[in-house]
């Protein structure tokens, strides 16, 4: 959400400020610099057709933000058992608890509910820095169900649904 309030709109006002120097060097301090160029005074200076191209590098960088941040969020966000819960166990149906649980050696546990025992069976999950995930199941039932392997990534979608939106990182 920082990202969203502060740093891009920071990134915005550089760009249409005219400020390239702060604007690229941006990206490379994660946002801290725009918001020195955003806020420092502008010289008095005679007022150049350069706008144009200001906005459209501004519009270029903030749907390359959005597009990551949507595709990727874990990474901005943090990693919380809600996001990842509801990531893991897409069936559209609510769980019990509404999030996954930390196991120690960056593991989690999770729940996914089964249609053919009515509940809900566990997986142990593991979740690289970009929030994609591969999960094995933990205790197999008495008789064949659901897959033995899961995987899949944390999308913008899951830290909404999953009542997400920062964490503790993984």
């Amino acid at each position: 959400m920082f990202w969203l309030l502060g740093v891009v709109p920071a990134a915005v006002v550089c760009a249409l400020k005219g400020r390239w120097s702060y604007f690229w060097v941006g990206w490379i301090t994660l946002g801290l610099v725009w918001f020195v160029g955003a806020l420092a005074p502008e010289p008095e200076r005679p007022r150049e057709r350069s706008w144009v191209i200001g906005v459209a590098l501004a519009a270029v960088a903030v749907v390359l933000v959005l597009g990551f941040l949507g595709a990727r969020p874990t990474p901005i966000l943090g990693l919380d058992g809600g996001a990842l819960q509801a990531s893991v166990g897409t069936t559209g149906i609510p769980m019990e608890g509404n999030s996954c649980e930390r196991e120690g050696g960056g593991n989690w546990t999770c729940l996914r509910h089964d249609e053919e025992l009515s509940g809900t069976v566990p997986y142990r999950v593991h979740v690289n820095g970009l929030g994609c995930w591969h999960a094995e199941l933990l205790v197999r039932p008495d008789r064949e169900t659901g897959p033995k392997n899961l995987s899949g990534c944390i999308g913008l979608v899951d830290y909404v649904f999953g009542g997400g939106g920062g964490g503790g990182g993984d």
